[in-house]
């Protein structure tokens, strides 16, 4: 009997016995074609809904209804399939867990099904995985795994339903919960096609996190009450997330132009409890509707808001309801917009907002709770013209025209111009506004985004219209220093770089500048960040949304110049979670960007930034393999280091400064990644990919780790300019002896177009005579020689003469690498074989294809240059240094061929 109840839902009689359910509602009207039903085959115990095992299959519910026979199930739950929880026998709880794990989030994820029945004790939860066959919840919202439903659900008394959710299809459908053990859910996104529609069935419930209507509506049936952003307290108040991990992104309700959000009287829909960073409760860009037409208003729809404290300004605070000026708001009943906390009075900076980007007529409408100045609009006249028929309660911090205020943004006419500093310089870009002190600017190309001080910006013109804002002056010393730093822009070619980067155009796209230079936060929330126009951003467009059929867009990043030390922090990303596809970044002075990189298009650092992952930073992706397309990494000056979740003086120079663990570089085909200044990209593993070139500039650094050697990963090239440098700066690689580079794909000195000129080093770490390994294998971590040329690798020397322009092989005994020793030895453990240190000379192992010509081999052991006699016979002005360990001729041995052993 239980079973057959749970299953009636799924046919709506259940839905029609319903004391929320209006009548004649759409989804009632529904016509629902016959579909396999997987029923879940051991009810009372938990499991995976991905697994087929643990479904019974039935041609239709029907059947199922009917009693007849099922049959194991071959295939896990999609659109097409209608899901039965039932009942669980003798009142044992059971779980079905719909977390599909990630190993690299290679992507939007999705599980889908069409109706959902859940019986009592039963629970399907989105944010749980299995650990030795018992459920185990997630750390966090980032890494539940989002349902797409296209059909109704249905969750009876005693059952629960977790997990973000996406109402999917064309199709009216209903989600009704009453009595349940966990009366809350996950994220909800409605993004239905040709107008279709949710209906919310409930007396009350509750998400963790926010409310997206991408397209489609959202209806609140008469008394439903739906709350949102119960965030981490409500997660751990079911422990879903475990109490000492970081807050994550706050999230709030979102109404976009293609949706809209209806309200029948009675319903409510409002924020559950205060945030934990500036967030808006709702944003309506599509349409608002109370009521229907010819409706008897009855009871008022009711739209909680935060009681906040804060300036009042726009998203200054959490909270508040925002109408922007594309929206549509149709009152057909009555409203009452109020505080959630209904214990806390209302002041002149505490209370709830109504935003108002465009004058509307708000109907029959009720306040309370609001802040002096809590109506906000583009004029007081606007204002008043949209609350022409409201009333106000006695809990308003204040009455007539002290509740009304202007809305305040910056206004200021942007557009292509001329930039004039006070010492006369002139330079063309796309200016956007000032903030803090600084003018945010865009180079030409969309290829840099960066600010200029305004003490150094004498006037501005754009379209013709000249703004002043400081005198004309000779720079100072310290200004003088700053500017040979710093390049004036970073996509301008310097001496010595290959420079194709700067005549790559970009298209537009979104951009995320920090709002509040000196002032540390996380890059997860919206207001932190302002676009291109200086207004704040409602959500973080460096947050990764794992929403089904959603694709995050690129992002544009600066993080401007301040006078004191801050730190834009990654606060939700954990394990193999990546951040959102950032384009351009640029860090400037005292600026330190804390998040997993994963950065696609040009990097700049100037004097005085810093870049480390603190909560993910394994993670240093810096590639884009788009053909044909030229981007720059480029650090200038020294770095600010990080300490825990601050950063700190002195700076440091910018070899020893990590970006990250790992790094991986990688250009297209045709393209080229140039890096010009000196970095130590990672701790550890470095690798070169794509099937571009990877140039570092003449004199410019990449600096490995000491764990592993940096590898050009088979069809790569990694070219280096005159006096460029890439590996590890150390005598010796660890005790273990690892090379310093592997090279799979292809690695060149100099250039066909831009060889190298004088004598370049390509320092090698040392090996202990008696850890030599003559087959040294093809891994990060090969141990026993200096630098290994895969067989499948390819090495190239592009000198303009041979003779005098000579690569030269030698042991990286330079004073930097001496020096990286001694750090490294005082932290070593003691039961470390010190003796390992110090070694001899270097072994170069090459079974790849070589095309050499100048060069000079320096401390290199007995038989440590290992090469094919055939490939040896074709190399051409080969040299020896004074402080090789043998006579050239007992420096070579043979490598050992399939044909040879």
């Amino acid at each position: 009997m239980r079973v057959f109840r749970a299953c009636l839902s799924i046919l709506s009689v259940l839905l029609l016995a319903s004391s929320l359910l209006a009548k004649d509602e759409p989804f009632q009207r529904e016509q629902w074609p016959q579909v396999r039903t997987l029923v879940w085959a051991n009810p009372g115990k938990s499991g995976t809904m991905q697994s087929p095992r643990n479904w019974t299959q039935y041609a239709s519910t029907a059947d199922y209804l009917a009693k007849k026979d099922g049959r194991p199930a071959a295939t896990p739950p999609d659109k097409n399939t209608d899901i039965i929880l039932p009942d669980s026998p003798d009142g044992q709880s059971y779980v079905v867990a719909c977390i599909e794990r990630r190993k690299s989030d290679s992507g939007n994820t999705r599980l889908n099904c069409r109706h959902i029945t859940i019986g009592k004790n039963a629970g399907l939860d989105g944010g749980c995985e299995f650990s030795r066959g018992r459920p185990a919840y997630l750390v966090g919202p980032n890494r539940e795994t989002p349902i797409g439903v296209y059909g109704n659900v249905t969750v009876n008394d005693g059952g629960y339903i977790y997990g973000p959710h996406v109402f999917l299809g064309d199709k009216h459908t209903c989600f009704r919960i009453d009595k349940s053990p966990e009366p809350l859910g996950g994220a909800w996104v409605i993004d239905k096609s040709n107008d279709a529609s949710v209906t919310l069935l409930s007396k009350k419930y509750e998400l963790a996190g926010g409310i997206t209507v991408r397209s489609g509506r959202l209806v609140l049936s008469s008394g439903a009450h739906l709350s949102f952003g119960a965030g981490r307290q409500g997660r751990i108040e079911l422990k879903k997330h475990p109490k000492n991990r970081m807050p994550g992104k706050e999230e709030y309700v979102c109404v976009h132009r293609t949706g809209a959000l209806e309200m029948h009287a009675g319903s409510c829909i409002g924020r559950a409890r205060a945030p934990e960073a500036v967030v808006a409760d709702l944003r309506i860009e599509g349409g608002l509707q109370i009521g229907r037409p010819g409706e008897k208003s009855g009871r008022p729809a009711v739209i909680e808001l935060g009681l906040a404290k804060g300036g009042g300004g726009f998203l200054a605070q959490h909270g508040g309801l925002y109408i922007c000026p594309w929206a549509t708001f149709k009152n057909f009943g009555r409203l009452a917009i109020t505080s959630y906390d209904r214990q806390s009075p209302a002041s002149a900076d505490k209370g709830i907002s109504l935003f108002l980007e465009k004058a509307v007529d708000l109907g029959d409408v009720s306040f309370d709770y609001l802040r002096a100045g809590g109506i906000v609009a583009i004029d007081k006249k606007a204002a008043r013209a949209a609350t022409a028929g409201a009333s106000f309660g006695k809990h308003c911090a204040a009455r007539g025209d002290k509740l009304l205020a202007k809305l305040g943004l910056i206004r200021f006419s942007g557009g292509v111009g001329t930039v004039e500093l006070v010492d006369g310089l002139k330079t063309e870009c796309k200016i956007l506004f000032p903030h803090a002190g600084r003018l945010i600017v865009r180079g030409r190309g969309n290829r840099t985004l960066q600010s200029f001080d305004l003490k150094s910006v004498h006037a501005v013109t754009i379209n013709g219209k000249r703004t002043e804002f400081s005198a004309k002056r000779p720079l100072n010393d310290a200004e003088k220093q700053l500017r040979k730093t710093n390049a004036l822009w970073g996509d301008t070619p310097g001496k010595g770089q290959y420079g194709k980067y700067g005549k790559q155009e970009w298209p537009d796209c979104t951009v995320a500048i920090w709002a509040r230079p000196g002032e540390s936060g996380a890059c997860a929330v919206g207001p932190n960040w302002l676009d291109e126009t200086g207004t704040p951003h409602f959500a973080s467009p460096l947050v990764l949304r794992r929403e089904v059929g959603s694709d995050t867009p690129p992002v544009d990043v600066l993080m401007p110049a301040s006078e004191s030390p801050y730190l834009a922090v990654d606060s939700y990303t954990r394990g193999g979670d990546r951040s959102p596809l950032q384009r351009h970044v640029t860090i400037e002075r005292n600026a330190c960007y804390g998040t997993i990189n994963n950065i696609h298009g040009n990097l700049w650092m100037k004097y005085g930034s810093g870049m480390n992952g603190l909560t993910g930073s394994k993670g240093g992706e810096f590639a884009n393999l788009q053909p044909g397309l030229h981007r720059f990494l480029r650090f200038d000056g020294k770095r600010i280091p990080y300490r825990g979740r601050g950063v700190q003086a002195p700076l440091v120079d910018s070899y020893t400064a990590t970006l990250a663990q790992f790094g991986y570089f990688a250009a297209g085909r045709g393209g080229t990644l140039e890096l010009i200044g000196q970095i130590r990209s990672a701790g550890d593993r470095l690798s070169i990919g794509g099937t571009g070139a990877t140039i570092i500039s003449d004199g410019s650094e990449l600096h490995e780790g000491s764990r592993s050697a940096l590898w050009i990963l088979e069809g790569a090239t990694l070219a280096l300019l005159q006096d460029a440098f890439a590996g590890t700066e150390m005598t010796q690689q660890r005790p273990q002896c690892y090379a310093s580079m592997i090279v799979s794909g292809t690695l060149m000195i100099g250039l066909p177009d831009r060889p190298i000129v004088r004598d370049t080093r390509f320092a090698l770490s040392g090996i202990r005579r008696d850890l030599i390994n003559r087959d040294p294998g093809f891994s990060v971590r090969s141990t026993g020689s200096s630098f290994v040329l895969g067989r499948q690798g390819r090495f190239v020397i592009h000198s303009a003469d041979p003779k005098k322009a000579r690569v030269i092989f030698t042991l990286h005994d330079s004073k930097r690498a001496l020096a990286r020793d001694a750090a490294y030895r005082a932290k070593a453990s003691k039961a470390r074989d010190m003796t390992l240190w110090n070694p001899e000379g270097i072994v170069c192992y090459f079974a790849g294809r070589t095309e050499i010509d100048g060069i000079l081999f320096d401390k290199v052991y007995p038989g440590g240059i290992i090469a094919t006699p055939e490939a040896r016979a074709k190399w051409k002005n080969v040299f020896y240094g004074r402080d090789n360990l043998a006579a050239p001729e007992k420096l070579y041995s043979d490598l050992k061929t399939k044909d040879s052993q």
